[in-house]
């Protein structure tokens, strides 16, 4: 893809954004006329598993940009005797490269990844005090926030939430600016032990509750984190026969698909949008699973192109998930504002809210 001289510099950063280090299919190409013949099965991948292709202009200008700030600080760490010194440039020079070609590495890869914690800045506390008064009244506005969000999930219908699961704020003041607080949310899982304990008189049973931390990222995950949503059949709320639905489940479970959400596929440029925060439109929806309905939690995954793909991973708008065998990426969660009818029938507005608690 070419682009004008006067493309703005972060598109050229995002037009590739989705662009997949590597592509070998992991099946060989199956002729679509043959019914004897296996199906390809999707590619789901995280997004840990890809990575930023600049343009090799851009690679090229920003790592010499970095090169002369490694090189200077190479200098200035190096001894100036005027014997060493012409040997010391050349080394610095070759140092100055090497860190600055990691850190465009880096940067790129980081691109991928949204900030871990909301950076907020306070005006007029000039007393510490003041600064531990402000956050733990945001600390408790959050907990009720997240005490009503978890009160409103479990009254969905299709609630797949672990009960056992609390998002905690944690609150923090800044370790090296005093205007500054972090906000960032930890998963906590709390599981209940009993002991029973023989002796000559009765059995004694000792109940023990443990309390772990969960990772709260999704950059590695291809399905939803396994602890945080319990196991859920997608097909429990339709009229279809049991033999159907568990058919229909192993089906999923073997393409790769989670089984405790339905799935949004939307398109790249959609997905790029996502990844700088924000939420899903009508217009970037590709695939929306059959029985989405409104208000429902549904997984939410990024089309991208594959320069080596065949005529069978081509993508239609509204074809089943089940017909699907292109290469995706898991974005992460939210909730459908209507039905799956209504998200192919409108032509604009909201067909998914993200949300860190769906």
């Amino acid at each position: 893809q070419s682009h004008s001289a006067s493309t703005p510099f972060f598109l050229l950063l995002t037009s590739s954004l989705f662009e997949p280090a590597s592509f070998e299919m992991d099946q060989e190409h199956v002729d679509d006329k043959d019914p004897t013949a296996t199906a390809i099965l999707p590619r789901i991948e995280s997004l840990a598993e890809y990575q930023v292709m600049l343009h090799e202009e851009i690679r090229v200008y920003l790592t010499s940009l970095y090169a002369k700030h490694y090189t200077a600080l190479a200098e200035q760490a190096a001894t100036t005797t005027q014997q060493q010194q012409q040997l010391e440039q050349q080394t610095s020079t070759a140092e100055g490269q090497k860190w600055a070609t990691q850190h465009v590495q880096q940067f790129c890869h980081r691109m991928k990844q949204s900030p871990k914690q909301a950076v907020l800045r306070i005006n007029d506390l000039q007393r510490l005090d003041q600064r531990r008064e402000l956050m733990q009244q945001v600390q408790q506005i959050l907990s009720e926030w997240i005490a009503e969000s978890q009160r409103q999930q479990q009254q969905q219908p299709d609630d797949a939430t672990n009960h056992n699961i609390t998002l905690v704020p944690l609150v923090q003041a800044h370790d090296k600016l005093d205007d500054v607080i972090t906000i960032d949310f930890q998963i906590q899982q709390t599981t209940t032990t009993t002991t029973t304990t023989t002796t000559k008189k009765a059995k004694l049973d000792t109940t023990t509750s443990h309390t772990a931390f969960l990772p709260t990222s999704l950059f590695a995950c291809r399905v939803p984190h396994p602890p945080l949503y319990r196991k859920l059949s997608l097909l429990e709320h339709t009229t279809q026969q049991s033999t159907t639905r568990a058919t229909t489940m192993t089906t999923r479970e073997q393409q790769g698909w989670p089984s405790t959400h339905r799935v949004i596929l939307v398109d790249r440029y959609c997905g790029e949008a996502v990844l700088r925060g924000a939420d899903i439109f009508v217009k970037g929806i590709l695939i929306a699973e059959t029985g989405i309905r409104a208000n429902e939690a549904v997984a939410v995954y990024a089309h991208v192109n594959d320069k080596n793909g065949t005529t069978s991973s081509k993508v239609t708008c509204g074809m089943h998930l089940s017909q699907y065998q292109g290469h995706c990426i898991f974005l992460g969660l939210g909730r459908a504002q209507c039905d799956r009818a209504a998200l192919f029938s409108q032509s604009s507005g909201v067909a998914v809210k993200l949300s860190i608690w769906p």
